[in-house]
């Protein structure tokens, strides 16, 4: 919302369909489609999907991007009718399956593995990460490379915005992200017990979508010492996210090492270091070249 469709707006009619968003144009002239939202794929599929065929059959669209593996098998519908297909590989999902905590399944690891095969031989393919091209191969278009890094202007336009400083007074620490075991919440939240030890004024707050419940989090070693000193505020707008971690004492972005993550950029490490924070992160290869 404020980086691959507001750049797309000067040369094309752009219409998002996205869960959980408002219905109607935004500011930036981007037609909003709402649809609903289910945690799990099969509800998606029963429901969300209808909404997504409907909306695209009025539309009829020339060109369709998807980043989602699970609207593969949706994009061959617009494939048939005609328009161009874009997958926006994010993530090595052959990787990472044995770690993931939803959408990994027996059924759907060989569907996908059936229609991302089918995808290379009809899609266009824009990879996010240089080290897909490795792994991504057989394709019948020349794939693109486009970094998911941070926008300057969104993130100088709220960090040099008036207001007081939302995290003054205290030591807080701020995390930006799906919040999961593989993204080490559980090295976090014991960190965050052993720290407040010594700084009981310590404040850590998580934004980003939770794949553990509640009870999940609270059973963690540690998350009895460190419970009072973490807000979990759900997935928020980036904008306000942005406003929150102004004045952190520094950006988490710790990974474990499985999947693609060892050598793959976090997108929030950017964005910290855009903010003007520190980073905290993992002790990847990759990443030491960046973060000293």
């Amino acid at each position: 919302m404020f980086k691959t469709a507001p750049a797309l707006t000067g040369r094309y009619e752009v219409f998002c369909a996205l869960p959980g968003v408002t219905t109607g144009i935004s500011a930036q002239g981007i037609h909003m489609i709402g649809l609903p939202v289910f945690r799990k794929l099969a509800a998606r599929i029963l429901f969300s999907y209808p909404v997504v065929i409907w909306k695209c059959l009025k539309i009829r669209p020339s060109l369709l991007h998807i980043f989602v593996p699970e609207l593969i098998p949706l994009a061959f519908v617009f494939k048939w009718m005609g328009a161009a297909v874009i997958f926006e590989v994010q993530e090595n999902l052959y990787q990472k399956f044995t770690h993931k905590q939803y959408n990994n399944g027996y059924l759907f690891r060989k569907l996908y593995g059936v229609f991302e095969r089918l995808a290379r031989r009809h899609f266009h393919y824009v990879f996010t990460e240089h080290a897909y091209r490795d792994v991504f191969t057989g394709l019948k278009y020349r794939p693109e490379v486009v970094h998911n890094y941070v926008s300057l202007p969104l993130i100088d336009g709220v960090m040099n915005s008036p207001g007081p400083e939302p995290c003054s007074g205290g030591r807080m620490f701020f995390y930006s992200g799906v919040i999961s075991m593989e993204r080490s919440v559980d090295v976090m939240i014991r960190a965050i017990a052993g720290y407040s030890r010594r700084y009981p004024d310590c404040r850590v707050k998580f934004f980003g979508r939770s794949n553990l419940t509640p009870a999940q989090l609270e059973a963690l070693p540690g998350f009895g010492e460190a419970g009072r000193h973490v807000s979990f505020y759900g997935y928020t707008d980036q904008r306000i996210v942005l406003a929150e971690g102004r004045g952190a004492v520094a950006g988490l972005a710790l990974l474990k090492p499985v999947g693609d993550y060892p050598v793959s950029y976090p997108t929030k490490l950017f964005e910290y270091m855009a903010m003007g924070l520190p980073v905290i992160t993992s002790d990847f290869p990759l990443y030491r070249e960046i973060v000293g």
